[in-house]
């Protein structure tokens, strides 16, 4: 008998373990679709939809959602994640050089690319580099690779890093009062003198001209992201106290006040290397266009339009075999202007991979494409339905009366039952602290949540009728103008019928999505309105961020408790790991009793991509598409991929220089 592929194998294993935990409920268990929904008659069939999700008998079938019992999964307790998990993806040693790599997201990342005032998360991996980054590498013991696999699930301690534009690992002073980092000597800016821009930005490409990168340059860009007039993510650098240049390749950092954590803070996706002179120069030339020293030079832009960008012929980083990367000679994209277009852009090989959530598209593109490679994950830490909740209004303040009516709003709402309806059940419970800085090696599940996250309406008028409001209340949710993506839409007005039957009457308050984020950002809403959160590399960027102060950046909701305050200030200057992992775990049980802020949902993260792209996977910290964008430098394409797109093959067992922890080359 011929030896089976690994397609082969992962899908049998696939469809054996499917069959039963899946094709048994899905004549009850759905998704919500747009024609579903239109045809069952809008937002008024809601009600009916959600009882028929809660079961109502008593046979009560299992679905995705259902966690699996011990001893009947290998990988994961969560059915979806154990179906197709990360470590069945293997990693091929062999690399192929050239080829165009298509891109799902580069069209649409940026209408500036002023990483200062906005996120760079999303965009900034691909043409700009940090000092540090995410180790990405193969998830199972894997011949020719010679370091340990990687856990995309759970970090076991701090996240794993290596050197990215950074040379070697910081050295650090016996008490982390300052960290020392090396440059690697070798690091230019781009120079793309045939790029297809303004004048004005080819003006700016021959002023940089390529040139050397110094310690002058990443000590510039460190004390321009320091200061909050010129940055959103100077909240992340208090700690530090200056940046010294110690020769030309050479900084010390001081910190105010020692930190354990910031090694992970100098491989987070905010901190990207950019030329002095671009930032000093035009600002309109700022915001069109990246220059810096990563994997891939801009040669085209449009947004929402289309994008091309060439590989970098100074890239620092060189495989085993000798060839520098990136693999891929070309990176490109197209606008996907929804989910749809993007289905039919993968299944026609348009674009190399994609993600979205839920499970219906899931199903749908495995439907016709069934030898796509799928890795899932069983939450993101920064993919949450949550809204920030109006602190400064004395409904929901610093009272027990706030208390009461915080609780009873989070009591109100049927968790399990919208991930059911919403994502198929494909999803975990939201809460703010990342599970794996608590210690966890999954997401928590529903009934490890405490008594304010159940649905228990009975209480929750219980509870606003001693907080002063017997016969209910008014509550509004600002949100964008036509309520955002579908999914979105249906969630919040199934969230609409649930907490009317506890006395609470949610109306919506849309405006422009523009003026949304002024008011978020500004604190200026009456009840509610949608939040977010990042987790970054370490618990500091999430729980620092969120509970340090009411004035803290991302509290929205302006929290003001004093328990979270002081825990989120110890934590950033513990210096023992395990003490600030029980630190985490107390923020989190604080949370669940005092409900700060609503949480819902957070949907399993799944990647899809073709069998001919190769050696890339998704951590719960960060996507390829995002946070994890930097990983477009190692991957490549086989010769399988169509319109003539795939590399050739090199030289064998060669992909990578990988490092160990203490960011040694082997």
């Amino acid at each position: 008998m011929p030896k089976r592929t690994y397609l082969q194998e992962n899908y049998e294993y696939s469809q054996r373990r499917w069959s039963e935990w899946m094709y048994s409920v899905l004549s009850r268990r759905f998704v919500i679709k747009a024609g579903t929904l239109a045809a069952l008659g809008g937002a008024a069939a809601l009600p009916q939809l959600m009882a028929a999700c809660a079961g109502g008998g008593a046979q009560q079938e299992t679905s995705v959602g259902a966690e699996l019992a011990e001893g009947a999964f290998k990988y994961s307790r969560f059915p979806l994640v154990e179906k197709y998990n990360w470590r069945l993806v293997k990693w091929e040693m062999t690399p192929y050089y050239g080829g165009e790599y298509r891109d799902s997201l580069i069209a649409q990342l940026a209408s500036t690319w002023d990483m200062l005032r906005n996120s760079p998360t999303s965009k900034a991996g691909r043409f700009w580099q940090t000092l540090y980054r995410l180790h990405y590498g193969p998830g199972q013991a894997t011949a020719g690779w010679p370091v340990p696999p990687m856990d995309y699930e759970d970090t076991d301690g701090p996240v794993r890093i290596e050197p990215n534009a950074a040379l070697e690992m910081p050295k650090k002073a016996p008490d982390f009062s300052w960290y020392e980092v090396k440059l690697k000597p070798d690091l230019y800016f781009h120079y793309n003198p045939n790029a297809d821009t303004t004048p004005e930005v080819k003006a700016m490409i021959e002023k940089v001209g390529g040139r050397n990168v110094t310690a002058d340059d990443v000590k510039y860009m460190y004390d321009t992201f320091k200061d909050p007039k010129q940055s959103l993510f100077a909240d992340n650098l208090e700690y530090l106290d200056r940046v010294e240049v110690v020769d030309k390749y050479t900084l010390r950092f001081h910190m105010v006040r020692p930190v354990m954590f910031f090694d992970q803070v100098m491989a987070s996706s905010f901190y990207y290397i950019f030329p002095p002179e671009h930032h000093q120069g035009s600002k309109q030339v700022w915001d069109t266009w990246p220059i810096g020293t990563g994997p891939f030079m801009m040669q085209y832009y449009k947004y929402q339009g289309g994008a091309e960008s060439v590989r970098h012929p100074k890239y620092t980083e060189i495989d085993r075999g000798g060839f520098r990367l990136p693999y891929a000679d070309k990176l490109t994209g197209s606008y996907l202007a929804d989910v749809n277009v993007g289905k039919a852009a993968l299944r026609s090989g348009q674009v190399d991979s994609w993600y979205t959530t839920g499970l219906e598209p899931l199903q749908d593109i495995l439907n016709t494409n069934p030898e796509l490679i799928i890795g899932n994950i069983p939450q993101d830490p920064n993919v949450h339905t949550l809204y920030a909740i109006n602190w400064k209004n004395p409904v929901w303040g610093k009272s027990d009366a706030g208390l009461k009516m915080r609780r009873a709003l989070s009591m109100s709402i049927d968790r399990r039952g919208l991930n059911e309806l919403i994502l198929g059940g494909a999803g975990v419970p939201s809460y703010a602290t990342p599970y794996d800085f608590m210690g966890m090696k999954a997401p928590a599940f529903w009934d490890e949540l405490g008594p304010y996250y159940q649905h228990n309406p009975a209480e929750a008028k219980r509870l606003m009728a001693e907080a002063g409001y017997p016969n209910g209340y008014d509550i509004e949710l600002v949100r964008a103008l036509g309520g955002g993506t579908f999914a979105l839409q249906s969630t919040e007005e199934a969230l609409q019928q649930q907490m009317a039957a506890s006395g609470f009457r949610l109306t919506f308050n849309e405006k422009e999505t523009t003026v949304v984020t002024g008011l978020r950002n500004n604190k200026e809403f009456k009840d509610l309105i949608s939040g977010s959160q990042d987790s970054g590399y370490d618990m500091e960027m999430n729980i620092y961020r969120l509970w340090a102060s009411p004035n803290a950046s991302r509290n929205y909701g302006s929290v003001d408790d004093n328990i979270l305050a002081d825990l989120a200030v110890k934590q950033r200057y513990e210096l023992d790991y395990e003490r600030r992992r029980d630190i985490a775990r107390q923020v989190h049980q604080r949370f669940l009793d005092i409900i700060p802020q609503l949480n819902v949902l957070s949907p399993h993260h799944w990647n899809a991509w073709h069998p001919w792209f190769h050696n890339t996977s998704d951590n719960i910290h960060s996507w390829m598409c995002c946070w994890g964008s930097q990983q477009v430098r190692q991957v490549f394409l086989d010769d399988r991929a169509p319109s003539g797109r795939g590399g050739k093959r090199g030289k064998e067992t060669t992909w990578g220089v990988p490092y160990d922890r203490q960011g040694r080359k082997v």
